[in-house]
């Protein structure tokens, strides 16, 4: 895992980004019969809040054709998923919602994130995917595998799949612009109004990225 040197270092040497609801991230002890889950929670209307690696990577710096970058989430398992987004990923930017670049799936209520209500794997803020059934809605309280691996210099095959009902894995393969963009990996959850003041809660169980030893 990364380290950071920063103050506001999180569990797992990840940093935190925004305002959280108190006490956390909070470490859940056994739940569902998994032991360290981090719950992240944002308790704050039109804000948001990011859970994410303390160092940026680069693309190219992926092991090709290996476990890529894996997490394993389960999006609002408790609370409201209205005037939300959700998005987990690379990001070069957890302040915001639809970063300039980034390559992550998210799910998202706020209509300027194109499509809404439904998750979609997002490319450099444009949408490049949509999951079809089963896998559609906002898959709440459901355990989520994401997996993003690099299969050629800047080819990627992505890929979300629904670990709580076992239905297979939805995937796409694509290209990106760039592999020198500064990108950072985590969890990001926002209230995209004013009409939300309740908690919007994320959990995550596992963390994983596999990189080249030479670049």
């Amino acid at each position: 895992m990364w380290g950071c040197g920063a103050s506001n270092n999180g569990p797992f040497g990840m940093q935190q980004q925004g305002t959280f609801a108190a006490g956390s991230p909070s470490s859940l002890g056994a739940a569902d019969g998994y032991n360290g889950i981090t719950r992240i929670t944002n308790s704050n209307a039109a804000t948001n809040v990011a859970w994410y690696s303390g160092s940026p990577t680069l693309f190219r710096n992926l092991l090709t054709n290996a476990g890529g970058m894996t997490l394993i989430f389960r999006p609002f398992p408790i609370n409201t998923a209205t005037f939300v987004t959700c998005y987990a990923g690379f990001s070069s930017d957890f302040t915001s919602g639809n970063p300039a670049n980034g390559l992550f799936w998210r799910y998202s209520t706020n209509a300027s994130q194109t499509p809404t209500g439904v998750w979609n794997l997002v490319l450099d803020g444009q949408s490049v995917y949509t999951c079809i059934a089963p896998m559609t809605g906002t898959l709440a309280n459901s355990w989520l595998k994401a997996s993003i691996v690099k299969t050629n210099a800047l080819a990627y095959t992505a890929s979300l799949q629904n670990l709580t009902t076992g239905d297979p894995a939805q995937s796409f393969s694509g290209t990106l612009a760039l592999s020198n963009i500064n990108l950072y990996m985590g969890i990001y959850v926002a209230c995209n109004s004013s009409g939300n003041p309740g908690n919007k809660t994320c959990d995550i169980d596992y963390i994983s990225c596999e990189f080249n030893s030479a670049h």
